[in-house]
């Protein structure tokens, strides 16, 4: 018995729909190829499909590729933010000579601590002018004599001549390291 051209027409479009649909089920090698599917008088047929229960190879490379997938999962990607934008290059700084000794003689105050006293004397040993002279002058009465010893090295290293003056009574001075740095002072000059 032949079969009618309408039913061999309709038999291949089923055919064509199952071999879709097997390769889009299953969407990877396991899926059996276009040649391994028969049709028989039964319908279509294909070889049995190998799965982790029938296969202990297939088992274990399962095993593996979940162990993968799970740790790609416990590392999630960590984005760094961009670094800053580099800081634009200093500019040169103007002071008034005047503001700047200002600040120098209210950091001289004994409500600030020995360091920044000393710090204020020395650096008041480099202004120019005759008003630097008259804080250091008024700076060898702090009671400190640390303090003193910076305010008499600055005196020395001015050229105003009224700095001799100011240096020569710390040779009488109760602490012998100013009197120490007073003769040294003197004796420079």
């Amino acid at each position: 018995m032949t079969p009618d051209p309408v039913i061999r027409v309709l038999l291949g479009l089923i055919l064509a729909c199952l071999v879709v649909l097997v390769i889009q089920g299953f969407g990877d090698d396991r899926a059996p190829s276009v040649a391994a599917l028969e049709v028989g008088s039964e319908g279509v047929t294909s070889p049995p499909i190998e799965t982790a229960s029938t296969n202990p190879e297939t088992a274990a490379v399962a095993k593996a590729e979940a162990k993968r997938e799970k740790k790609k999962k416990k590392k999630p990607v960590q984005l760094k933010p961009p670094p800053p934008p580099p800081l634009p290059a200093p500019r040169p700084i103007k002071v008034n000579p005047q503001t700047e000794i200002e600040a120098l003689s209210h950091a001289l105050t004994p409500e600030n601590p020995q360091s920044i006293r000393i710090w204020a004397a020395e650096q008041l040993g480099t202004q120019p002018g005759g008003q630097a002279v008259a804080v250091l002058t008024a700076t060898l009465g702090d009671a400190d004599p640390r303090v003193v010893v910076a305010a008499i090295r600055s005196l020395r290293d001015s050229e105003d001549p009224r700095a001799r003056e100011a240096i020569e009574p710390m040779l009488k001075h109760e602490n012998q390291s100013v009197k120490d740095a007073a003769r040294q002072a003197l004796s420079a000059q």
